[in-house]
């Protein structure tokens, strides 16, 4: 049975119960309310509308018929040319689950060096090892031999610029093969942020003038192929660095996120040969975040022509049958600029999901908002595991001065969501973990979702947002939401889940309580302040 509320499609089977029924469109209202918010570029999440009486078949609005699921997967269908933004249907096979840093390293090198129309590397920074310096490499030469080819270079300035060689030098090889060669769409742009002010920047020196806002979303494509992760561009990524990679094929989703790295460049300072050009902020930043938020929200609202979606599609784009099994929607974060559209989706489906669903949350870095952290005990009815990293598999871990403090910091803000959860008698329903593996860090994030009952997934998210303070109210962030009823896709993203929790150990509040985990006095307190930076 297949019905069509508002722009929002949900797929379910006519053997559902009523319950299972008035669940589910629940969770499309939910989703449909929020992506027409994302028109009128509101940020903060209201009620959405009453379902009335207002079913349509879709046979009347959609030039196909569209699968039935095989299981029972809670899927917002909000794809094609009758969404409120930019959602792509795709063929679940057309997306491949990476398992190791050095997969991830491996693809990006093949993915530069056969790319024949466009590059993108968007990125916190590029390091300057030797894998680094290859991947640059085989960008230079990709341009040296098709001087036609469109290449797209971005990482934040703040970080990009630390240190001597950095991300700047790096970028600058690459157009100075453009510019042997005469190639004349090979861009770089460097991010600063407006909060940034001259006198911060003589105040704070590097790496803490990082902390007021940095472009952390990653962005790795070739022609029509988008890698989504969480990782930057440095070799300890490409070795010991466990993340999450899918790498999915669809034009329609590659043109979304080059426009989208368009938006930041935009917003950017240039780099050139002979060195960084004058960021576009001057001195008011209330209009330059204006003009920012209006292109964010033309790109998040676009005309559907923009993009291959609907049945624009080439027909690759669609499973061999014609019909398109898995639905992607970005999600976008730019809290400085009042853009919530990941955070409100995020909590929405949290909320949404039914009794005995079963909800699994990774992230590098624990330190979850308030607005989550409340969503999770207080109004979600899914049984929640978090997967996080153990001090030992922390990145920050061994860092100098202040810095290697950050690790007792989180196991803190661990404690007090323990805390929380046992106030409010949580505590069975939602677990925690901590992530360890000998010689490895942890930086893996995101989201699977599986309804009651399911052996496998029905979605995710993955991208670059830690569902932390920071992702959500300081940096640029970005990740794609899947849902699929590919049961090929689900299998290989409940395979990566079981990977990476099987490495998890359960820490409860009494763990975190014994002298050698719990933070020193004074460690606690400096969280407190802290805690919106990191």
């Amino acid at each position: 049975q297949i019905m069509l509320h508002r722009g929002g499609w949900l797929l379910g089977r006519a053997s559902h119960s009523t319950r299972q029924l008035a669940h589910h469109w629940e969770v499309a209202r939910s989703w449909t309310s929020h992506t027409a918010r994302s028109l009128s570029g509101i940020s903060e999440p209201t009620a959405g509308p009453a379902i009335e009486n207002e079913e349509r078949t879709v046979r009347a609005h959609v030039p196909h018929r569209r699968r039935q699921p095989h299981t029972d997967p809670v899927i917002p269908w909000t794809g094609g040319r009758y969404a409120y933004g930019a959602s792509f249907e795709v063929d679940g096979a057309h997306i491949q689950v990476l398992e190791t840093p050095e997969e991830f390293y491996q693809t990006l090198m093949d993915g530069v060096r056969t790319a024949k129309k466009r590059v993108t590397l968007a990125s916190l920074y590029i390091g300057t090892g030797s894998k680094e310096v290859a991947l640059v490499d085989a960008v230079s030469d990709a341009v040296r031999l098709n001087p036609k080819l469109r290449v797209q270079l971005l990482v934040d300035q703040t970080r990009g610029t630390r240190g001597t060689p950095n991300s700047a030098t790096l970028m600058q090889s690459v157009l100075s093969a453009a510019v042997e060669v005469d190639a004349p769409r090979v861009t770089a742009a460097m991010y600063l942020t407006p909060r940034l002010t001259p006198l911060l920047r003589r105040v704070l020196r590097p790496p803490f003038n990082e902390v007021m806002e940095l472009t952390h979303a990653k962005v790795y494509l070739w022609d029509d192929t988008v890698l989504v992760t969480g990782a930057n561009l440095s070799e300890n990524y490409f070795t010991d660095r466990q993340d999450r990679y899918l790498v999915v094929r669809s034009r329609g989703l590659a043109d979304f996120m080059a426009k989208y790295v368009d938006v930041i460049a935009a917003m950017s300072s240039k780099l050139r040969v002979d060195g960084i050009t004058e960021h576009p902020y001057r001195t008011d930043r209330t209009k330059f975040e204006a003009k920012a938020v209006k292109r964010l929200n033309k790109l998040l609202a676009p005309r559907l022509e923009d993009y291959a979606v609907g049945s624009s599609i080439p027909a690759a784009e669609y499973t061999t049958d014609g019909i398109p099994d898995t639905v992607i929607c970005p999600l976008v974060q730019a809290g400085s600029w009042g853009v919530r559209r990941d955070e409100n989706a995020t909590e929405e489906l949290l909320t949404a999901l039914e009794s005995g669903s079963t909800t699994w949350l990774a992230t590098g870095y624990f330190n979850l908002t308030q607005r989550l952290a409340n969503a999770i005990v207080s109004r979600c009815q899914s049984d929640v595991r978090i997967l996080t990293a153990a001090p030992q598999a922390n990145g920050f871990l061994g860092a100098r001065g202040i810095l290697g403090h950050i690790p007792a910091a989180y196991t803190h803000l661990a404690s007090r969501f323990l805390a929380l959860l046992q106030r409010h008698t949580e505590d069975s329903r939602v677990h925690m973990l901590e992530y360890s593996r000998d010689g490895h860090t942890f930086h893996a994030k995101g989201l699977w979702g599986y309804s009651a009952g399911a052996e496998l997934p029905s979605f995710t998210f993955v991208g670059s947002p830690n569902f932390g303070e920071r992702s959500a109210s300081r940096d640029l962030e970005c990740q794609l939401a899947i849902f699929t009823t590919n049961d090929t896709l689900r299998r290989a993203l409940h395979d990566e889940r079981v990977r990476l929790y099987s490495r998890g150990t359960r820490v409860t509040l009494e763990d975190l309580y014994t002298p050698d985990r719990r933070p020193a006095m004074w460690e606690a307190i400096a969280t407190r302040f802290i805690r919106p930076f990191f």
